[in-house]
């Protein structure tokens, strides 16, 4: 795990600031368009990996594993039909599609419901929608992919499958320069008036879905978002992107769907997301920016849904995890932590491309069931914004500058250091944040999370001992003294304060220019990184007993530590009559 994991680790937890405001009013983020669904609704899909890779498994490929399929941590599958010849998804969805009956894919239907999948219930039909013809002209094409769009539609209702995932990549269409969703090769036709066309290849297709699939739930891995302009360049043309044509066709769906439908932007973009910022940008990306490439944004907003795909890999794409999980994109901690990120901010799903689940090392597999049996008590947290909370330092009076004020407020955050104030932020002097509310705590084990970012944290002797100029900050939580309330520490975590040593001695962003943010920073929590720290045990307890006190081990020569809030995310609530 490197530097910048850990760092991001240790925010998380400090940010564990009880999931509440201090008036004890639930908060689950600052932006309007953060999903309001609980995060026990949440289901997670696998896509790829069981037996191979891609859009495997079909269901003669699923025979030989649906028993050790049934077992693992997941909610349902994407899966592929077949026919004779091959693959329905590739066959019946080209640029040269062919057309086929319902005899040639019964087999598969057959097989399907031969199979024991356990807790896989949510499943989706994958059709390719990438490489289907051009959208002007081609009826006799385009009348074969709607055949094979209703076709593949009853079979997901035949195999009580909960709808199609609609996989939008142009795979092999990206340099031929005419394909579905890119504008180009039709000089005769201006922009706007290339859109109706493919807005009526939309609503046909939704047609096709619904006569036989009326409460189909369409997954499209590259939707409206995709049409975006990209964020190094805003006054890109938006004519020029590969998915110019996707927000017409997107209208087309959203203009035949019905109460009975949903339409989720599954965001294959999310591939290598590990923080919360990321996830909160593209939900925003999703259901406002992308509002704007629609014909209705208003209705746009109202019908469009969020969900996310995540690839964690070894370096060498599908299937390619290695035994030192440093070397992948996600260690089994990472993986826990983007996966409650991730439900944060969808709409119910949330997608694992390609992992090689019958070969899955345990610590992956009990990372993500660790998720889905937490997901329930993750959907409740208490969120102190650092602002809105008592504060005060702490020095001794034998130290220079000892009750001068060593924190201030900056934006969001309420920066702690040793300038410009000039207060000892230092072994000797501290700094304490408790809520203003009286709100009982329910008892239960948590993990506390910061979010807080920090920049220069160095010793003032940078370079002694030589090549160490790296200083450390340091936090712990406590209850206030009298308190009625009992606080423990599980295995990992004690009662005395723990460091964070940034490993760059700078401590900036790459560049050196600005301050790292860790956000989600697991201050203490069974995910925190390396297992370095354990949750918190809490009964009784006030909001207002609680104190979150940090300060600086080794002296910062002109560093900053500035705390945004401070979360509590329930692991476990004690029931009444339960054992402690």
């Amino acid at each position: 795990m490197n530097s910048n994991d850990r760092l991001r680790g240790w925010v998380g937890l400090l940010l564990l600031s009880v999931g509440q405001s201090y008036w004890g009013a639930a908060v689950f983020a600052a932006d309007s368009t953060v999903s309001r669904t609980r995060s026990q609704d949440i289901a997670v899909i696998i896509w790829g990996g069981i037996p191979g890779s891609g859009g495997q498994p079909s269901p003669f490929e699923l025979v030989e594993h649906h028993r050790r399929a049934s077992t693992l941590p997941a909610d349902g599958m994407v899966f592929n039909l077949t026919h004779a010849g091959g693959y329905f998804v590739d066959d019946g969805f080209s640029t040269t599609p062919q057309r086929f009956v319902y005899s040639e894919i019964k087999p598969d239907i057959d097989t399907w419901r031969s199979l024991q999948l356990g807790n896989l219930e949510q499943n989706f039909v994958r059709v390719n929608i990438g490489m289907v013809p051009d959208c002007l002209g081609n009826d006799a094409a385009w009348k074969m992919v709607l055949d094979n769009v209703a076709l593949a539609a009853r079979c997901a209702r035949e195999c009580g499958a909960t709808g199609l995932m609609l996989d939008s990549e142009m795979y092999q269409c990206y340099n031929t320069g005419v394909a579905p969703f890119r504008y180009a090769g039709h000089p005769e036709l201006t922009f706007e008036e290339y859109k109706l066309h493919v807005r009526r290849r939309g609503r046909q297709f939704m047609e096709a879905v619904n006569s036989q699939m009326p409460d189909a739930k369409l997954m499209v891995t590259f939707a409206t978002s995709s049409a975006c302009r990209p964020a190094e360049n805003p006054k890109a043309l938006l004519t020029y992107n590969i998915m110019a044509l996707m927000p017409a066709f997107v209208d087309g769906l959203m203009d035949q769907a019905t109460a009975r439908n949903e339409i989720i932007d599954v965001f294959e973009g999310a591939y290598g997301f590990q923080s919360r910022a990321e996830f909160a940008r593209a939900r925003t990306l999703i259901k406002q920016t992308a509002a704007e490439l629609s014909a209705d944004p208003v209705r746009y907003r109202k019908m469009i849904r969020v969900g996310f795909g995540l690839f964690i890999h070894g370096g060498a794409g599908e299937n390619s995890l290695q035994a030192d999980f440093t070397k992948n994109t996600q260690t089994p901690e990472q993986l826990y932590n983007t996966l409650r990120f991730a439900s944060e901010f969808s709409d119910g799903y949330v997608w694992l491309y390609s992992l090689p689940w019958l070969k899955l090392p345990s610590a992956y597999l009990q990372a993500i069931e660790e998720f889905r049996r937490q997901k329930a008590s993750l959907s409740a947290r208490w969120v102190f914004q650092a602002k809105r909370m008592e504060i005060s330092n702490s020095s001794s009076a034998s130290v220079s500058g000892a009750g001068r004020q060593n924190w201030f407020f900056s934006g969001d955050y309420v920066s702690l250091s040793t300038v410009p104030q000039g207060g000892p932020l230092n072994s000797k002097g501290s700094v304490t944040f408790w809520s203003r509310s009286d709100r009982k705590l329910p008892a239960g084990v948590y993990e506390v999370l910061v979010d807080l970012i920090h920049a220069n944290v160095k010793k003032h002797n940078a370079g002694s001992p030589p090549d160490d100029r790296n200083g450390s900050f340091s936090y712990r939580v406590s209850l206030r003294p009298g308190s009625a309330g009992r606080l423990s520490f599980k295995r990992g975590s004690g009662d005395g304060f723990i460091s964070y040593h940034p490993v760059d001695a700078d401590n900036c962003n790459p560049g050196g220019v600005g301050p790292v943010e860790l956000t989600n920073f697991i201050a203490y929590g069974y995910h925190a990184p390396g297992g370095s720290t354990g949750p918190i045990e809490l009964s009784d307890a006030k909001l207002s007993d609680i104190r979150f006190e940090f300060r600086d081990d080794e002296s910062l020569n002109y560093g900053t530590v500035g705390v945004r809030s401070i979360t509590l995310v329930p692991l476990k609530f004690q029931r009444p009559g339960e054992p402690e």
